[in-house]
């Protein structure tokens, strides 16, 4: 094995996506294949050991072996049983600890929550546990094993795990490290039974082929295997204490803008801006920073006050006042309140702009609504049909696929699409939103979402920002109830304070939030690049590892 390239590269390689499991896989394959030691010529060949002990060996496998290795199944080696039945009404005797599935995990036991059941003086030797045992699971996560090394545990084992006793020829620790090698590669798989839920049958566990290398070169394969695998622990923790680190400090960043100090807040989104990119290694903070972009914009921190521009009082007192003024009774008035004291604070908005409820700065001929109730199935040529599923704010298909009959959408007429309207989601998965492209004019709306229709003064970029902020989100998350489906009331939606700057500097608004989203897509699309290119680094040190040193050392002659 030539690991130089590996270790070489480590320090480019180690943030690609899955570095450190991929190692722990390598290294479990080397192990099994007689390439991760050197094998000793004084060594007895494996196959004159079992010949001499067991009788004929296995002569063929799934891949090729070193010479002094062979193929052996565990039923030639093992003495194998599976545990004992639960039985409440034929179970007699002492209550005892017994081992679980869910007690057996890779390489080691959870033994925090034990249960108990009877056994029998007589079963004891049965279903005793020995230094040494391997135990499997048969169900669950079938193949799952670890060595059982407590020499006097008083715990026993039920019928969802098998114990194996290897012949002394066998080094347990080697053996479920060629189990777990199976289980990566789905070489074990090939022993299960069930077509949906899978079992690890006594059968198969007895047929289950694995490599076996002489004694001592197994003992010398688990201490480098146990060697390597600390080494990917240490290497895991340096990871996740420096994810950790870059998260506080995103965060701490953040946190300065989203609540923000008036005198330092110039200063503190300088570095944050300065500093993110660096901070920055993976989509999902990228997530967070573009969060924190919509909560600045609709707050006024993004960009200029222009106190020329027209006051937003006289912008809202041009609107159209057709409909009769929004009124909630009873109940809901109460709660319209208390939300409404959590999430509007006049004192909170910059100088020029103003609160208005959502629904008054909607089409006075189109309210905010949701549309059908029970769509009835697909119809050939019916009229396209906009379920949460369909909800996008870009890429949008054609036509959404479900299709609803003429006759269903004439009743819920009102609710058609002409293009251009907001839609959210109000049944399920709340807040969720998306844009009515033209081309799907003349589709209908399902219940679980609403349409708003905006006046066309108001710049309807800056609304959609707006909802996507967490202070609209925030909004929804209060108002909804809380049934089988949480549901928002269309009446709250409706009354969503909204904050409006003045027209112009709702323009300036969208421009900036465009700029700013277009930089986070060229962040994510290098963050996106960096780690293919550190998974594909990885995977050629990998694969060039695997290489002998002597070829390398001719081949440089």
């Amino acid at each position: 094995m030539n690991a130089d390239i590996l270790l070489d590269h480590y320090d480019r390689i180690a943030d690609a996506p899955d570095a450190i499991p991929r190692l722990r896989r390598f290294v479990l394959d080397l192990a099994v294949r007689g390439k991760l030691v050197p094998q000793d010529p004084a060594d007895e060949p494996a196959a004159v050991t079992l010949r001499r002990l067991v009788g004929p060996v296995v002569q063929d496998g799934a891949f090729e072996l070193p010479p002094t290795w062979c193929w052996v199944k565990v039923g030639d080696v093992a003495h194998t049983r599976l545990g004992k039945m639960l039985d409440k009404e034929k179970n007699k005797g002492p209550l005892r600890p017994y081992l679980r599935n869910i007690n057996v995990r890779w390489f080691d036991f959870n033994l925090s929550d034990l249960l108990e059941m009877p056994f029998e003086d007589k079963e004891l030797e049965d279903f005793c546990l020995k230094c040494g045992d391997v135990m499997i699971c048969e169900g669950g996560e079938p193949g799952r094993a670890a060595v059982w090394r407590d020499a006097a545990s008083g715990i026993y084992f039920q019928k969802a795990i098998h114990r194996v006793r290897l012949f002394e020829i066998i080094n347990p620790d080697f053996f479920v490290y060629a189990l777990k090698s199976s289980a990566n590669d789905g070489r074990l798989y090939e022993y299960f039974t069930g077509s949906g839920i899978k079992h690890f049958t006594g059968r198969g566990l007895n047929l289950y082929q694995f490599p076996l290398p002489p004694l001592a070169e197994q003992r010398r394969i688990v201490a480098k295997v146990d060697e390597l695998m600390a080494l990917c622990d240490q290497l895991e923790a340096a990871r996740t204490a420096r994810e950790e680190t870059r998260d506080r400090m995103a965060a701490a960043s953040l946190a300065r803008l989203n609540a923000p100090d008036p005198e330092t807040f110039p200063t503190d989104a300088r570095f944050a801006l300065n500093a993110l990119p660096a901070l920055t290694t993976r989509p999902d903070q990228v997530k967070q920073l573009r969060q924190t972009i919509l909560n600045l914009a609709v707050r006024g921190k993004l960009t200029y006050q222009d106190f020329s521009s027209e006051s937003v009082k006289d912008f809202l007192g041009r609107l159209p006042h057709q409909r009769k003024s929004l009124e909630l009774k009873s109940e809901k008035t109460i709660k319209y309140n208390n939300i409404l004291g959590h999430h509007s604070n006049p004192n909170d908005l910059p100088h020029g702009w103003e609160y208005e409820a959502l629904g008054r700065l909607t089409n006075p001929l189109k309210k905010i609504s949701y549309g059908v109730l029970i769509p009835g199935p697909d119809v050939d040529n019916g009229v396209p049909f906009i379920r949460v599923q369909d909800l996008a704010l870009s890429d949008h298909p054609p036509r959404p696929q479900k299709t609803i009959s003429r006759d269903v959408d004439l009743q819920y007429h009102k609710t058609r699409i002409e293009g251009g309207e907001i839609l959210i989601c109000v049944v399920g998965s709340i807040g969720k939103l998306g844009i009515a492209p033209i081309q799907w004019a003349g589709s209908n709306i399902a219940r679980a979402v609403a349409r708003i229709s905006l006046i066309s003064d108001l710049n309807s970029e800056y609304i959609i920002i707006f909802l996507r902020s967490d202070y609209a989100q925030g909004y929804f998350l209060d108002a909804t109830r809380k049934l089988a489906q949480p549901t928002l009331n269309v009446g709250l939606l409706e009354m969503l304070p909204v904050p409006i700057p003045p027209l112009a500097e709702q323009r300036r608004i969208v421009a900036k939030v465009n700029e700013l989203m277009a930089l986070c897509d060229q962040l994510e699309a290098a963050l996106t690049a960096a780690s293919t290119a550190r998974a594909r680094l990885l995977e050629a040190a990998l694969q060039a590892a695997l290489v002998p040193v002597e070829p390398l050392l001719n081949a440089a002659e």
